[in-house]
């Protein structure tokens, strides 16, 4: 249920702010590209890989990204987690999605991806906030 609700949430929210106004309130930038795809006789799975920086001139500790399997991925829970990232710091992870087969690798990776996420800040404060990571491996970072 709480997954349900946090994908309407972040259904909502996306259908009612910009895209622009999201990605700069998060505290952190998330891209990806498609390092492979292995398609089954029921299953097509996606290899994602993921680059995640710290936009803040602060340490960021005790990252989750929740990933929100909107359609067509098959849910199921992800949970990405990161110990610390330095000031203004990148690094890349690795994510792989399901989803039913006969649909088109690249076209799928192309897509938006949403995920929730929470993290600390310097003073010890957790935060919460939605992210929308795009293609495009290098993205935006500084």
């Amino acid at each position: 249920m709480k997954k349900i609700i946090s994908a309407l949430i972040v259904s909502l929210a996306l259908s009612v702010a910009p895209a622009g106004l999201l990605a700069a309130d998060a505290p952190v930038l998330l891209t990806h590209e498609l390092s492979s795809a292995l398609e089954q006789e029921t299953s097509l799975t996606l290899y994602l890989n993921l680059r995640l920086q710290n936009q803040k001139a602060e340490p960021l500790t005790d990252l989750e990204l929740s990933f929100v399997p909107l359609p067509p991925f098959q849910a199921r829970s992800i949970v990405l987690k990161l110990p610390a990232l330095g000031p203004h710091e990148a690094t890349e992870l690795t994510l792989a999605l399901t989803t039913a087969p006969l649909q088109n690798a690249a076209a799928l990776a192309q897509g938006a991806l949403y995920f929730n996420g929470k993290g600390t800040d310097q003073q010890g404060r957790t935060f919460e906030f939605p992210l929308i990571s795009q293609p495009g491996l290098r993205g935006g970072g500084r």
